[in-house]
């Protein structure tokens, strides 16, 4: 990593990057040894200030970049507290691929460096540099095993695995009933039906018996008709001959009739 800066900010630049680990600083002040120094380690971040006392920030990026391909070098503005450039919109110009604002945060810093290596090795195709193996009983960031002492890779611990539920059973299907027994009982059942009518029938037929005797029962009926007379003993004629009809047909039948006319 290279930083450009004026020489009084330098030092607060390099004293923010000083906690990252396996990253090698270059400073330079922004003249013609930036670019013999850029040429000669080929550093994957450069971070310069957007105002600089020796030298153009714009100029000098753009050189920069014209050395080697575009996507090998990443570019960190640290901006100005009271300069044209205190944001990242005004820095647009400069093209940076980050940007951190003042007043500074070593946080930022090394967030927005971290990224810049990161997408460099991977465009170079350099792997990432392995985690340092961590001693037995140290916890993340205190101090590990002494200098010297035996470091010995604790292997993961694998997840307890819990017993799953057992899942309810279902009952089995009942089997299907051959077709000779689903006859028999189809047989069976209409034959039940037709009983069933039967007996409602009978049953309807008794019930509209006992309804009619008990109707005549109360009509008297004589198996010896009698004669009707009147107070002399004569016989009385029935009630049809007093009708006018009947006595005009009698009385032909009785002119005609020799023994009834004497």
């Amino acid at each position: 990593m290279l930083v450009v800066a004026d020489p009084g900010r330098a030092d607060e630049l390099v004293s923010a990057l000083a906690e990252l680990a396996g990253v090698e600083v270059l400073v330079s002040s922004g003249g013609d040894d930036t670019i013999d120094l850029f040429e000669a380690r080929k550093p994957a971040v450069v971070v310069l200030t957007a105002s600089l006392q020796v030298g153009d920030a714009r100029s000098l990026i753009v050189t920069l970049r014209g050395m080697v391909p575009r996507a090998e070098v990443a570019i960190v503005v640290i901006g100005d507290e009271a300069g044209p450039v205190r944001t990242a919109l005004d820095a647009l110009d400069l093209a940076p691929d980050r940007f951190v604002t003042r007043p500074l945060s070593a946080k930022a810093l090394r967030f927005a460096v971290t990224g810049g290596i990161d997408t460099v090795r991977i465009v170079r195709g350099v792997p990432p540099p392995m985690p340092k193996p961590r001693a037995i009983g140290s916890r993340p960031g205190r101090a590990s095993a002494d200098v010297g002492a035996t470091v010995r890779l604790v292997p993961p611990v694998p997840a307890l695995r819990t017993s799953e539920p057992a899942l309810p059973q279902i009952p089995a299907p009942a089997p299907a009933e051959p077709d000779d027994a689903a006859a028999t009982r189809a047989a069976m059942r209409a034959r039940w039906e037709e009983l069933a009518d039967a007996i409602v029938e009978d049953a309807v037929d008794e019930e509209v018996a006992d309804a009619e005797l008990t109707d005549l029962a109360g009509i008297s009926v004589d198996p010896q008709p009698r004669a009707v007379g009147d107070a002399h003993g004569r016989l009385a004629r029935p009630d049809h001959a007093r009708d006018p009809i009947f006595a005009r047909d009698d009385r032909r039948v009785r002119q005609k009739s020799p023994a009834v006319r004497h």
